[in-house]
């Protein structure tokens, strides 16, 4: 998994391994019910699916900056799109940790990091 142009070690590690948590969980959403949650959704249908379910994760994670994860529901043409800010906490920068890598597992259309 690609951590962008993130130092942080641990921390960087620590987020990919939620990104990846909250990626596996949305797969298995998406073969339970056979499509991804909505932009409307978000990541909370996970907690709380529909028809009264069992979640797919007990708790949405935090990176370890204290931010929750940038999820974007899938478009026609494109699938979605899961990251973490990264130390700066501003999303498309080059500290991101695991976007591109998740949205698009070829990194195909996958947007450029904007310079600081």
């Amino acid at each position: 998994m690609t951590h962008g142009g993130c130092g942080g070690g641990s921390q960087a590690d620590a987020a990919a391994a939620h990104v990846k948590d909250v990626k596996d969980a949305l797969e298995l959403f998406h073969i339970k019910y056979g499509r991804y949650p909505a932009a409307a959704e978000g990541l909370g249908l996970l907690l709380q699916p529909p028809q009264g379910k069992r979640p797919m994760l007990g708790r949405l994670p935090i990176d370890p900056w204290g931010q929750s994860l940038v999820y974007r529901a899938p478009t026609p043409t494109s699938r979605f799109e899961l990251y973490s800010r990264g130390p700066d906490g501003l999303a498309y920068t080059e500290d991101d940790i695991g976007r591109c890598s998740v949205a698009w597992p070829n990194e195909t259309g996958c947007p450029q990091p904007v310079s600081k």
